[in-house]
């Protein structure tokens, strides 16, 4: 009677332990799928694992730059399946806040969002408001977006200098494919 006592004491810790290793494994370490990295070389690494290419790190004259992984989960074993690249470009007077994303596998640009141009036959499409703009493709699958947001009052200078600068930084990555 001891040693069937023993044998059921011995399955029922093994199974909390289980349970509690599971838990620990599984329990979800990020609130949102998404994680910020410390370095570019550690975002490049990351997403050498994925189908996306990253842009250069200077493709944009850009300060106070922040990088983050958007993640297929929320788990310890959540793999980077996207990017975004932030930070300020200053014109002039102007310091406007800009980013860049790619997403692996995602496909959302609309017939709703004017194209612009053709790019190496990759439709660009552009998006303007009056204190944005946002430019978006797709190529193999992936999507590529870059967006400013433009202070208030500022001038035709400031706005078409953001325009061609974003345009420029989309035929950069497009180029990356080539």
């Amino acid at each position: 009677m001891k040693k069937a006592a023993k044998i059921v004491l011995l399955v029922v810790l093994l199974a909390m332990v289980g349970g509690i290793v599971y838990t620990v494994l599984t329990w979800p370490i990020y609130p949102q799928p998404k994680k910020n990295v410390d370095s570019y070389a550690q975002l490049r690494e990351d997403l050498a694992q994925t189908e996306l290419l990253a842009p250069p790190e200077d493709i944009l004259p850009w300060h106070d730059v922040t990088y983050g992984e958007e993640l297929d989960g929320r788990g310890r074993t959540s793999k980077a399946r996207g990017f975004l690249i932030s930070g300020h470009v200053s014109r002039g007077d102007a310091s406007c806040f800009v980013e860049l994303v790619g997403l692996e596998d995602h496909s959302s640009v609309s017939g709703e969002i004017p194209l612009l141009e053709n790019y190496r036959t990759v439709p660009i499409c552009r998006s303007t408001g009056e204190q944005a703009m946002l430019y978006i493709f797709n190529i193999r699958g992936n999507e590529y977006s870059a967006r400013v947001y433009l202070p208030e009052d500022a001038s035709q200078d400031v706005t078409d200098y953001f325009d061609g600068l974003l345009l420029a930084a989309c035929h950069d990555i497009i180029d990356l494919y080539s």
